[in-house]
């Protein structure tokens, strides 16, 4: 199982929006994907667990991810990246009262944590297991399975995904493969107006 999080906890300007592609779904099952509203958890932590969502909104913590990606190239060649990355941020982002970004990765998450005061420590740790209780109460979940031909579009510093388990068939052809990318508000807000105008539809809003 994969559990709740956000991709990329480990960069301080993560990808706005994500996309999965099924491209063949595991024929033993399994393998559900889970959605979780980061901000309806942030808003209703506001209220209920005022405490908590002030400890998550104003103490940064920090995130780390090393290893390496293997890239296919065109010419059908493989290229090794690798990577260290490094970031702080808050859980919980606020502009004024109002939740603009949620950002976690417990898997992803260091040991580090700057406050001068020892005794918050734990504050912190039961902040963050609210919050994780919260993102697996079965009322806040979306659940369902992706067919292989699938695709689903999120935005990832709202929404935390997760995977159910799934037992490994041994057969490539048979096996979950999916394939994912990342992208921002602005070259989807631009296709919009772009695919508008080639429609002839109404003048674009400002703001979009």
């Amino acid at each position: 199982e994969l559990p709740y999080h956000t991709d990329f906890p480990s960069l301080s300007d993560p990808p706005q929006l994500q996309m999965l592609h099924m491209a063949n779904r595991a024929e033993c099952g399994g393998g559900l994907s889970m959605f979780v509203d980061g901000f309806h958890i942030a808003e209703f932590m506001a209220q209920k667990y005022p405490e908590h969502f002030q400890l998550l909104s104003t103490i940064p913590l920090e995130f780390v991810e090393e290893g390496f990606d293997v890239h296919k190239l065109m010419d059908g060649s493989e290229e090794r990246f690798d990577y260290d990355l490094v970031a702080r941020h808050k859980t919980i982002k606020l502009d004024g009262h109002r939740v603009v970004q949620v950002q976690f990765g417990n898997v992803m998450r260091s040991w580090f944590i700057d406050v001068g005061d020892p005794l918050l420590i734990q504050r912190i740790y039961d902040a963050l297991k609210m919050f994780t209780e919260l993102c697996y109460a079965p009322e806040n979940q979306l659940i369902f399975p992706l067919k292989s031909g699938d695709s689903v579009l999120w935005a990832n510093t709202r929404l935390l995904h997760a995977r159910t388990g799934y037992a490994v068939v041994g057969e490539a052809a048979r096996e979950r493969r999916v394939i994912g990318c990342y992208f921002g508000w602005d070259a989807v807000k631009s296709r919009v107006r772009m695919l508008r105008d080639v429609l002839e539809l109404a003048p674009n809003q400002n703001t979009l």
